[in-house]
């Protein structure tokens, strides 16, 4: 008599692929996580005044014009990282029973930004604060990325004709108009420019870490142009060795993010007046 034995059965091609599938569903891109760079990171070290790391600090960011608050503790070699910030300006507060609690203030952070603020603990009641006002350090120590930015007062206060911002990307070193690129359809209507010697069609238009390109990448946006000023907080041009996670074209970045909502209120309004009501008159 003979016994049938089943042979295991293996996973067909068909199942690979869902698992594939569905690990692409449940697990996002890194550039998805980080916000391709729109938001910023501040990072440092503790330490007391002796040069010792702390491990174990409480370490809060709350932001100035918006009261979110997020929080992070030092790691065993007192390391500190916060990242997903939207830009704005923030202040720093480390706490750790047997020191004074250090504060700083005044720490303004621009889209993409990774700003290093190490922290010195002295030693003292908790309930005593050393506040040290200043900027975020203008050095950038974390990438090697070549970038400019432009920020809401130049927006608010450069001419534009036309109000597009994109025009504001030719202040940036190493860019330029393209003498010799088309406007209209197909080439689209806003400033054409080309970024440290590429051309005008490899740059990449980014809104909220959404790709936002025509379909010749040249001038951004669907519509072929980028009107409207007041929703744009600010814009970084970022001209070459930006990292992997932007991604698709070889060209300048323009990595735009939008006012998001404050303790203040505020508005504006404009019109467009094209006729000839108000002109000078004639020589004649």
């Amino acid at each position: 008599m003979f016994t049938a034995v089943q042979n295991p059965t293996y996973p067909n091609s068909v199942s690979r692929w869902s698992l594939v599938l569905l690990a692409f569903l449940i697990l996002p891109p890194v550039s998805t996580l980080e916000g391709q760079g729109t938001t910023a990171t501040v990072s440092g070290i503790v330490q007391d005044e002796t040069g010792g790391v702390l491990p174990g600090v409480s370490i809060t960011v709350e932001g100035v014009d918006t009261g979110s608050v997020r929080s992070a503790v030092s790691d065993d070699l007192g390391r500190y990282r916060v990242p997903l910030l939207e830009p704005g300006t923030y202040e720093i507060q480390a706490e750790l029973s047997g020191f004074q609690t250090a504060v700083r203030t005044g720490v303004k952070l621009e889209v993409g930004a990774n700003a290093v603020i190490d922290v010195s603990l002295t030693i003292g009641a908790i309930t005593e604060r050393v506040v040290v006002q200043g900027q975020a350090p203008l050095v950038e120590t974390t990438t090697t990325s070549m970038a400019g930015l432009v920020d809401d007062k130049k927006i608010r206060d450069l001419p534009l004709n036309g109000r597009s911002y994109e025009q504001l990307a030719i202040l940036q070193t190493g860019v330029t108009t393209a003498r010799f690129s088309s406007t209209g359809s197909p080439g689209g209507s806003g400033t054409s420019f080309a970024a440290a010697g590429s051309r005008p069609s490899t740059n990449n238009f980014m809104v909220d870490g959404v790709n936002i390109s025509n379909y010749k990448d040249s001038t951004g946006s669907a519509a072929d142009t980028n009107l409207g000023v007041e929703s744009i907080r600010e814009f970084k041009v970022i001209t070459s060795t930006y990292s992997a996670a932007y991604g698709r074209n070889s060209g300048a970045v323009i990595n735009v993010v939008t006012q998001s909502g404050t303790n203040q209120w505020h508005g504006s309004l404009f019109e467009f007046h094209r006729n000839s009501a108000l002109d000078a008159k004639n020589f004649f």
